[in-house]
């Protein structure tokens, strides 16, 4: 069947040359039918299932081939490399069986192939390589398969993850969850250099109904990020609150529209005005009228002390310090004029600052070019500390309005 499939792509001719390159390629160690499989799994057509017998991940022998069905406790966000031998892709899952846990490596196309797989799926693997035994690393190989498991093939003893789907609302500086929401505006694909690396970023503002927060994705989930829609469901495994900020970086995952998301049809977001701004995060437009300040404090974490440069050690003999960014503005709309204040990344990403950039020098320099420029913003308002007078605090840049 298999050979029967091909040749509806490849003629009698064509086939059988390939099945010769592909043997030749593995120095003869490859059967016809084994060729067949390969060239299969190449030109996107799944073979037929062949029984099965599968071990368990203790039984892995170093160097041999390993079948089991394992639990997928995390997948990693898929990395690229290059050498000067090679280039490609690569994706790796944390699984476990009621034995132990491993990681599973897959390489180049098999990476697209597990773009579903989703955590807590049941995997079955066929002919895996045991590259590492302590700790225990599976390779997949062209030859190798993976599916996921239907209800029939589930063992009922395989461990599940300790990570948990969690609301927006209930998510937890530091805490690492799954999370389903919809996105409410996505930013500009961001390209910046790490090292002698290019690294690349993209800021999403997401909403599941219960909380709309900013989502920073790097690199492999900064390109997923930019080929979404407004309005399109994403999971995030392995979402990391930090700074009230979600970050999907190399140990997390973006995925598109997943299954069984639950998410209601998201309606547009209309911005609130400034007259309007509760204690609530919210959606704003506003102009900005006036760049007031911006500056980068330390702050003496056992006496207080704030200062504009950083020391090795405070007066008081404490070498702890906390870093602090911000940003005054005066901000307007339909309703009138507003005081407005942004700090940390919120502060930075308006100023398109870099860590090491002298905040208040950047903001002269760029005053005239923001001045009258109209933003989108995710804040909430409160009195103001000085004036007691409403002021809005900019949590998340959500873009700019051309």
């Amino acid at each position: 069947m298999l050979k029967e499939q091909l040749l509806q792509r490849l003629s009698a001719d064509d086939l059988d040359d390939a099945v010769r390159r592909k043997q030749d390629q593995y120095a003869g160690l490859l059967t016809e039918e084994a060729a067949l499989r390969v060239l299969a799994h190449e030109n996107g057509i799944q073979p037929p299932r062949l029984p099965v017998e599968f071990s368990s991940l203790s039984s892995a022998q170093a160097g041999s081939l390993l079948s089991c069905q394992v639990r997928v406790l995390a997948v990693l966000s898929p990395k690229r490399f290059q050498s000067a031998e090679r280039s490609g892709r690569l994706c790796k899952l944390r699984i476990a069986d009621a034995t132990g846990a491993a990681d599973l490596v897959l390489w180049n196309s098999d990476v697209d192939a597990a773009a579903g797989i989703q955590r807590n799926d049941v995997l079955c693997l066929k002919d895996v390589l045991v590259k590492v035994l302590n700790p225990l690393e599976l390779h997949s190989r062209l030859s190798s398969e993976f599916w996921v498991a239907d209800a029939q093939e589930t063992p009922a003893a395989l461990p599940l993850s300790s990570v948990v789907p969690k609301s927006l609302a209930d998510l937890r500086e530091g805490e690492e969850a799954d999370v389903y929401a919809r996105v409410t505006e996505k930013q500009p694909l961001k390209e910046f250099r790490r090292q002698d690396k290019v690294g690349y970023l993209s800021k999403l503002a997401l909403s599941d109904g219960s909380k709309t927060v900013s989502a920073a994705c790097w690199d492999e989930n900064a390109h997923v990020a930019q080929g979404l829609e407004i309005g399109d469901a994403v999971k995030i495994e392995g979402a990391l609150l930090r700074n009230g900020e979600i970050s999907v970086s190399w140990s997390g995952r973006l995925l598109r529209n997943p299954a069984n998301h639950g998410l209601a049809e998201m309606k547009a977001a209309t911005p609130v005005l400034l007259a309007q701004l509760s204690a609530t995060d919210a959606p704003v437009e506003v102009r900005i009228d006036k760049v007031v300040d911006a500056q980068r404090q330390y702050k003496c974490k056992s006496c207080g002390a704030k200062s504009a440069e950083r020391k090795d050690v405070c007066a008081c003999g404490s070498p702890d310090f906390s870093s602090l960014v911000y940003v005054s503005l005066e901000v307007s709309d339909a309703s009138g004029p507003m005081r407005a204040v942004l700090f940390d990344a919120a502060a930075t990403d308006l100023l398109g600052a870099k860590s090491s950039t002298d905040l208040n020098i950047l903001s002269q320099l760029k005053r005239d070019y923001l001045v009258g420029k109209v933003v989108r913003l995710t804040a909430y308002a409160k009195p103001s500390a000085r004036t007691g007078q409403k002021e809005l605090v900019g949590k998340a840049v959500l873009g700019w309005k051309n």
